[in-house]
């Protein structure tokens, strides 16, 4: 009796401004997670791309909800994969690095940015873990895609924070050993060319290409990474943000799968 009680209850959704928090919404669906996953979909592809609708680190994957169930499956699959491969190889380069014995300014302060780096990329290998087993344990309908996007952008900025760390971590460490004044400015000179590289390398050729998942972003993120996403807007002639997620917002809406559908259509959202 309890149990179907807890069935009947309307459940409350997310209002976009708290980041998860009740708000007065309501959703009849029984399960919970599916009112979440409901509202997470309804406040991505709304044509309205209301500011509070914004859903933040989700964001980074919802386009896979684009593609058919199996599909969908194998590409969050991949990327989850794909994450933890290069998390882990990261953490063995990052374990080398740390030195609990450095005693100079530069080698402790590599040493924090390897154990930064280290624990970073442990905590990303963790959570692929858990959204591998949930995405290989279910039936790959919308609902789940969902549960696991909704961790997906958080362990990619996990593994961001701790590859970033270990370039810190080597760079400190080879200024600490190395004694040529002259190959030591080098070094660091190098490095600097290359971190900077590897920030526009994903702004001009990702960032640039995806307005409707950076419009969705939070402002701490756009705060954080606000050079790339000025460069992203100059690339793209300074057209509007807004603008541009709402012609690839149609764009997606023109051929969406069915299971996807029946959630906006449920709503009226299209």
């Amino acid at each position: 009796m309890f149990a179907s009680k807890m069935m009947d209850n309307r459940v409350h959704i997310s209002d976009g401004t708290t980041g998860g928090m009740p708000s007065g919404k309501s959703n009849n669906n029984h399960l919970f997670g599916h009112a979440i996953a409901e509202d997470l979909v309804r406040r991505y592809f709304s044509r309205s791309l209301d500011p509070k609708d914004k859903i933040g680190l989700p964001g980074f994957g919802m386009q896979a909800l684009c593609l058919p169930p199996e599909k969908r499956v194998f590409k969050l699959c991949y990327t989850i994969e794909l994450m933890a491969v290069i998390a882990g190889l990261v953490l063995f380069f990052s374990a080398y690095l740390l030195r609990f014995d450095a005693t100079s300014t530069l080698g402790i302060t590599g040493a924090f940015f390897a154990n930064v780096s280290l624990m970073c990329n442990l905590i990303g290998i963790i959570n692929c873990l858990f959204m591998g087993y949930k995405l290989t344990a279910g039936k790959g309908s919308v609902y789940e895609a969902v549960e696991v996007l909704q961790g997906l952008g958080q362990t990619l900025i996990m593994v961001i924070f701790g590859v970033n760390a270990a370039g810190m971590a080597y760079m400190f460490y080879s200024l600490d050993i190395t004694t040529n004044d002259y190959l030591r400015w080098a070094n660091l000179g190098f490095f600097l060319v290359m971190f900077c590289y590897s920030y526009f390398f994903p702004t001009w050729y990702l960032v640039s290409y995806d307005p409707l998942m950076v419009w969705h972003q939070w402002s701490w993120l756009y705060e954080l990474f606000k050079p790339m996403f000025v460069v992203a807007w100059l690339r793209m002639g300074r057209v509007p943000s807004r603008e541009k997620a709402a012609a690839q917002l149609e764009y997606f809406l023109a051929d969406l799968p069915d299971d996807v559908m029946a959630i906006l259509k449920a709503d009226g959202n299209v």
